[in-house]
This record gives C-alpha cells, structure tokens and sequence, in this order.
C-alpha cells in the first residue's frame, strides 16, 4: 500500500463497522471485494448499501477523515481495480458505486475511472473541497523564517495563557488501554465544553465515537501512529490537537477547544508544538484536512489537494438520466 494511505487496516474498517454501520444512511452487512494473483492478496475492496431517498448505491465505507480509499498494493492499481469493476456491475438492487471523499490524484481513484468509463458507466465527479498540505524542511531553523513571526506569536500565547495558572502541554502516543481510556474521556470533556457540543459535528462525544476510537486505539500499530497533544490548565484538560501518523505524511484530524480558553490561542500554541515535533521525528508533509485556508497558509501550507465523491451509475439509460439531471440541478444551483 502506498505510504500516505497505510491507516487503512482491517481494523480500521472495523472500527467504522463496529461504530457506524446501520446508522444514518449507511446499511450493513459489509462486503468485501478482493484481488488475488497466485493466492496472494493484492487488494480489498470494502462495500456497504447506502441509501438516498430510494436509490441505493455501494459505498466505500470508513471514517471520513482524512479522507477514504481503498487499500491496493502500490502499483497494482490497473489490475486490481478492474477485476473488482467487473464483479460490481454484477451486483444487484443497487444503481452505482460511491467512492469518497477520496483525493483526486489517489492512483486508485484514477484506475476506477478509467475502468469505470472502459466497462461503459457514468461518471459524475462532485468536489467536496481542499486538503491543505504543508511541505517540511529538513530542520526548524529553516521552518521558522516560513511562516513570519508565527512561531514567535504562539511563544507569546503561551506565556500569555501561563499568566492564568498552571500550564503543562502533554503529549500521548502509544499508551495501554487504560490509559487511552481516560484519554478519550478527557477529549470528550473538552469538546463538551467547547462550540462543537452547541452546533458542531461531535468527534468523541456519544457512544459511537467513543466506540470507533477505542476500536481503533486498542490495535499496537495505531496507538504509536496516533498523537496527541493536550494542554491543561491547573490540571484540566482545556485544548488538544490530535494526528496520525503513516508513512512520511502527518494527518491532522481533529483539535478542539474549551469555550473558558478562547481568548487564549491554544490552538496556535499546540500547533507549533505539533509541527515542530513533525520536524524533529522526519515528517515530510503534514496534513492540515479541509477548511479555513488563510490560517493554514500562515504556518505554510501551500499545496492543496482537491477530494471529490467518485459517483459511478451503471451502464444504461438510467446512468445516463442520472448524470443529466445531477448536472442540471448543479448549473441551477449555481
């Protein structure tokens, strides 16, 4: 598998599966697709039902961040894809395939639509937004001049925030069970504290995210990729910055906030210490995910990648209809 895309385990998937399945528009059971040559595994395809009003598709499932693909041995792709194309057209009570949000110069992405358009289906290509990547340097003496003065502005927050109380920043990676546990608990107290609990979307709070992240953490391999940073004050827990690690690249999934810390800046000050430890550990890019580009420029992103939904209907006249109308409506919308 390449390396920005080796987060994408059995156990991954699973988590999903033990959290999310049967929940929203999502419908279970899950099937799995895959590529052998010679008895060895090249390729897995997962696939839920997903509904839309009464049309079903077959969706790629997993957790939305930092984005979904399919997990292929690098540079089968062609191979693997098509196989899998061809046995999907095959599949019954469903009028196409969902693939996304996924990264539109994935290779995978771009062998399911050559292969799609070969076996004659209709592609529409929705855009979804931007991932923001940040190119490190080999060294902070020579990130810093990058991105003015921000290293020195979140220096200052911190000796600004310290003027409050006690203030320690602690970093957790690779712990027991146990102490996972108690981690969780500590994010779910800050995101109850903080806007998302109000009218944001909850990434630890209620059982199913509490389930999807303890199913994830309890594998060895993702608790060493995953690190978090948490920043108390006089022992509470207040602002955290969460990231998985795979291969050379940094994802930066989730930070958060107490509304009782806002005028601080701690997500500036938390930043710095995640990008720094970036450098330091031989990171080469980080990912900063979607949204909010002008800050992220400000500590030097300046590569965006585009995600899009890979929506494919099967051949026929109704994939044909389908495309049509989805492309009227847009321009309507517009």
């Amino acid at each position: 598998i390449r390396p920005g895309n080796r987060f994408l385990s059995p156990v991954w998937f699973q988590s999903w599966e033990s959290a999310f399945l049967n929940t929203g528009n999502w419908q279970g059971p899950v099937r799995y697709m895959t590529a052998r040559l010679n008895g060895r595994l090249f390729g897995v395809l997962p696939l839920v039902v997903q509904r839309l009003s009464i049309v079903r598709f077959l969706s790629l499932p997993g957790y939305y961040m930092p984005f979904r693909d399919l997990p292929v041995k690098a540079g089968m792709e062609d191979q693997v894809i098509n196989s899998m194309v061809c046995r999907m057209a095959h599949v019954k009570g469903v009028v196409g395939v969902r693939i996304g949000p996924v990264e539109n110069c994935s290779p995978t992405l771009l062998a399911l639509k050559d292969s799609f358009r070969q076996h004659g289906w209709t592609i529409i290509e929705p855009s979804l937004g931007y991932l923001h990547y940040l190119e490190l340097p080999k060294n902070i003496a020579d990130y810093v001049p990058m991105i003015s003065g921000r290293a020195k502005k979140a220096g200052y927050y911190l000796r600004r925030f310290k003027r409050r109380g006690d203030v320690s920043i602690t970093v957790k990676t690779g712990l027991s069970s146990n102490e996972w546990q108690e981690t969780l608990h500590e994010l779910q107290k800050i995101e109850s504290e903080s806007w998302v609990a109000a009218s944001g979307e909850p990434r630890f709070m209620g059982e199913k995210n509490f389930r999807f992240w303890r199913g994830l953490l309890q594998d060895c391999g993702l608790s060493r990729s995953i690190k978090i940073w948490i920043l108390y004050l006089d022992d509470d827990p207040v602002s955290f910055c969460l990231v998985l690690d795979t291969g050379s690249i940094r994802y930066q999934l989730v930070n958060g906030y107490s509304k009782s810390v806002k005028q601080y800046s701690t997500g500036h000050i938390l930043f710095k210490e995640m990008i720094f430890d970036a450098i330091e550990t031989g990171v080469e890019r980080i990912c900063f995910g979607q949204g909010d580009p002008g800050h992220k420029r400000e500590w030097g992103a300046k590569s965006p990648v585009q995600l899009i939904d890979l929506i494919a209907m099967k051949p026929g006249l109704f994939g044909k209809l389908a495309s049509v109308a989805y492309n009227t409506v847009t321009k309507f919308v517009k």
